[in-house]
């Protein structure tokens, strides 16, 4: 049985933002999503009029209506339908106040997740459906209140009248207070009443679930015992001016503390209680939204590290382009002079600086989830056994470093070299956290994501994930900073020489092998860094051919095609420098048309992945076109998996990133002209 469409109304005037975003919903395995286009604001407000959807999707950047004005505009005709933000406009800021105004998400263009945003919609709808319910229940109790009251006035009225026996008029009205008592212990919403002094005079079933406390420890105490001493005189001032004005206090947000001491965020709303015209109390209600806000912060952090990531990733692409030259022409020149040649010194040096530069910008990469991505059949007990005596190398005494693999661990598809280097930065991490010793534990296992997990984390899906988690014993991670830890430049050791590249880099790496990352810390008791991994169960091998050894050289003609001079200068140089014929293009409409006119010419193309006018897959099936059995061998700064692994599955043999070693550059095009010639 297929289940209902959930109804969209969309209202985006960009054509290729419909687009992706109808593919998205398109890919939803669960109930299929019918959506409905607006490209102006006024057109979507006059569908909301005449026409029923379950969620409305909001671009903040429209034709007749710019900036957040335009969330008010459809907040001002619609207050019961979710809203979803999807705009260009990526600070932190504006996506707090579109969320403070009314809407249950925001999204970015340009960094959009299928799976999170269809997720999200989800959320939302449901979310709107339980606060619906909960408002009915409100009004329904507020209304049963009501109606007793009545009632109770009426049976006054009527024992007045008719002179009815004071035992009878007794047993009517504790019938009608029992009733009145079973709706409000039933209220699934936490409800106080208070008395001038603010003192609790009853307090529900689910108000005492809430704070942890029982009735005998809450009756008779302060309304303030479980506020938090920074919103105590807040809550005062707003009891004073509701006693002054009579003017309901509806949606305030802040948190309690429980008896247990957790912490937990509420909405309250707080009315006054009359008696013959007189204030002689206050009733209050409390909705637990901990979980909402949550979700909330978690997506948001999520969208940050997103932008970062394609920050960082196009700052490490361009960087790579430089590095190519310089790290190029060094060793091409180094190649040609003796040791003892006076300029062997400073091309060496100029050499090994590119290579740290091109550590860092692997890094970046890594944050970017876009890094040079290997994958195979890994067990992570391996990884760890391999890593451990180099970080043991690095402790003290006064650190004992255990371990408790699982002895029948799932393997994993993932790069080998990316999750040494996650590991090693953890526990370097956490030797730098145990300044006067303690213990690190490195533990691994098995285990299966169920819909409890995946609700609290909003990046994890349900499945089998091996957990690798690195627990330590020292100074723990300040509440105030635990958000911003994995982003790029942030230390807490700059007097170290820190980077602030370490956890960023783990970051990227587990987004990279699609897990998630969890952080567990409390002040001088230490941290848990724990990594969930999917399983590979049901996953093939490596895609990425090994290298293998060939000739260095040949006269083989060479189609170069990248945006880049010097990229192009420097690997021709190279290339002609080793005996092939070299041709060149700028970009892909040129290398089309240089195929076009040598097709049987050429023997090899190296294509670029990232070029303006036409990019390096589109490139490719045009070339394909003109010669289907052509060999390609793709290569880029900035380098996107999923992409490469497409090529590869359509007849792309090599892959070479940007900067690599012109050693690794020759043995990778001998590699792939002897599997053309049967070598």
């Amino acid at each position: 049985m297929v289940d209902k469409p959930i109804r969209v109304l969309l209202i985006e005037d960009n054509p290729f933002d419909v687009r992706i975003i109808r593919d998205i919903l398109s890919q939803a395995k669960e109930a299929p999503f019918e959506i409905t286009a607006t490209t102006q604001l006024a057109e979507g407000l006059d569908r909301l009029n005449t026409e029923g959807f379950d969620v409305i999707l909001l671009d903040l950047n429209l034709p007749d209506k710019k900036g957040i004005g335009s969330l008010g505009k459809v907040l001002s005709v619609n207050k019961k339908i979710p809203i979803i933000i999807i705009s260009g406009i990526g600070d932190e800021e504006t996506a707090l106040d579109a969320l403070k105004k009314g809407a249950q998400d925001y999204f970015v263009k340009g960094n959009l997740s299928g799976h999170v945003v269809v997720r999200s919609i989800r959320y939302a709808i449901e979310r709107n459906r339980i606060e619906e319910e909960l408002k009915r229940a409100r009004e329904e109790l507020e209304l049963r209140v009501m109606e007793r009251t009545a009632e109770l006035a009426r049976l006054n009225e009527e024992l007045k009248n008719e002179n009815i026996s004071r035992r009878q008029a007794e047993e009517v009205v504790r019938e009608s207070e029992a009733k009145w008592r079973n709706l409000f212990e039933n209220s699934i919403e936490a409800v106080f009443t208070l008395n001038l002094k603010g003192r609790i005079t009853s307090a529900n079933q689910a108000a005492l679930t809430l704070t942890g406390y029982s009735r005998d420890e809450l009756i008779g105490k302060s309304s303030l015992v479980f506020i938090r001493r920074e919103v105590r005189r807040f809550l005062r001032e707003a009891m004073v001016h509701l006693y002054r004005t009579d003017q309901p206090i509806a949606n305030i947000t802040y948190e309690i503390v429980t008896k247990t001491g957790q912490q937990r965020a509420v909405e309250g709303y707080i009315n006054v209680i009359k008696r013959e015209g007189k204030t002689v109390g206050y009733v209050g209600t409390l909705r637990d939204i901990t979980d909402k806000k949550r979700l909330a912060e978690q997506l948001l952090q999520v969208q940050k590290m997103q932008a970062v990531a394609a920050l960082a990733g196009g700052m490490a692409h361009n960087f790579n382009n430089i590095l190519v030259g310089i790290m190029g022409y060094a060793e091409y020149l180094l190649a040609k002079k003796d040791k003892d040649d006076p300029d062997y010194k400073a091309l060496s040096i100029i050499h090994e600086g590119t290579v740290r530069a091109s550590e860092l910008t692997r890094q970046l990469l890594s944050t970017a989830r876009t890094g040079h991505y290997n994958p195979s059949k890994i067990n992570l007990n391996d990884v760890v056994k391999k890593t451990l005596p180099l970080i043991q190398g690095t402790f003290t005494e006064s650190i004992n470093v255990k371990t408790n693999l699982a002895t029948e661990l799932d393997a994993i598809e993932g790069d080998v070299g990316q999750l040494e280097q996650s590991l090693l930065n953890l526990c370097i991490n956490a030797r730098d956290a145990m300044v006067s010793g303690g213990f690190l534990t490195i533990e691994t296992k098995n285990q299966r994501l169920d819909k409890a997990f995946v609700k609290d984390h909003i990046d994890a899906g349900e499945g089998d994930y091996v957990v690798l988690s690195i627990s330590d014993t020292g100074n723990g991670i300040p509440r105030s900073i635990r958000n911003r830890i994995f982003e790029p430049f942030f230390t807490t050791k700059e007097e170290k020489g820190g980077t602030g590249m370490g956890l960023c880099s783990v970051y990227g790496i587990v987004k990279n092998h699609k897990g998630v990352i969890t952080v567990a810390s409390e002040i001088d008791k230490g941290s848990t860094f724990t990594l969930y991994i999917p399983s590979a169960k049901e996953q093939r091998g490596k895609f990425i051919s090994s290298p293998r050894e060939g000739k260095r050289g040949g006269n083989e003609l060479i189609l170069l095609i990248d945006d880049e001079p010097v990229v192009r200068e420097m690997w021709g140089d190279f290339l002609n420098m080793l005996g092939y014929r070299v041709a060149t293009a700028r970009d892909g409409k040129e290398g089309i048309a240089v195929v076009e006119q040598k097709r049987d010419e050429i023997d090899l193309v190296i294509l670029d992945l990232i070029m303006p006018r036409l990019g390096g897959r589109e490139t490719l099936a045009k070339i394909r076109e003109i010669k289907p059995d052509i060999k390609v061998i793709i290569t880029s700064g900035y380098t996107e998996y999923e992409k490469v692994r497409e090529m590869f599955g359509a007849g792309t043999v090599g892959f070479i990133p940007k900067p690599s070693r012109l050693e690794e550059i020759s043995q990778k095009i001998r590699e792939v002209l002897q599997e053309k010639d049967g070598d």
